[in-house]
């Protein structure tokens, strides 16, 4: 499978009909989805695999697609994980799905991938989903708000490394957002353990 037919896939899967505010769930667009898992799979990266806050499944069901040997998509929404098995079926793709808290996760992977709460409604959720996946995983995946430097470099002790920002589409979808939708911009980083560059 090429990038353009991840893309082309993971573009097809069913998101949030009405996506909890409070959770922050946003969907994350198949195009932008591919070319993470892409570049996680250049370096080695696909092999077990978590999705913290999976919501529909992108990232856990992209993974198992490029041939991931374990995936687990965790999400603390049984809407959201009821439509991320859907998703899965569709794609025919292997995912194991737990409901729940990521942060009571105890197993190991190697890499965790993820577009966290950026901490927008919960104060810090985007601190406590890097603290929690670097404590399970080998290297993480994660997005975070641009600009996010000042807030990576407090992880000191591990290689950090900005891949890339995106232009993120976030539809209107609650009855307080004003415009009929927006762009955010967010970076992406792969954070490893080992001495910080």
């Amino acid at each position: 499978m090429n990038i353009r037919q991840l893309e082309i896939v993971l573009s097809k899967l069913s998101t949030f009909a009405r996506p909890k505010a409070r959770l922050e769930q946003w969907s994350t667009p198949g195009r932008i989805a591919a070319e993470i898992l892409f570049e996680a799979k250049k370096r080695g990266d696909l092999t077990t695999v978590a999705d913290f806050g999976c919501g529909t499944g992108v990232f856990a069901i992209g993974a198992a697609l490029l041939g991931a040997e374990r995936v687990i998509g965790i999400d603390i929404d049984p809407e959201a994980i009821a439509i991320a098995k859907e998703n899965a079926k569709a794609a025919k793709a292997e995912v194991e799905f737990i409901i729940g808290d990521v942060f009571c996760f105890e197993g190991k992977v190697h890499a965790v991938i993820q577009n966290p709460p950026f901490g927008t409604v919960v104060g810090k959720q985007d601190t406590a989903f890097l603290k929690k996946a670097l404590s399970v995983a080998d290297v993480a995946y994660t997005m975070h708000a641009h600009p996010s430097a000042t807030f990576i470099n407090r992880f000191s002790g591990f290689d950090c490394e900005l891949l890339g920002t995106y232009r993120f589409p976030l539809p209107a979808t609650q009855k307080f957002h004003t415009a009929p939708a927006k762009e955010v911009a967010c970076d992406l980083w792969r954070i490893s353990h080992g001495s910080k560059t």
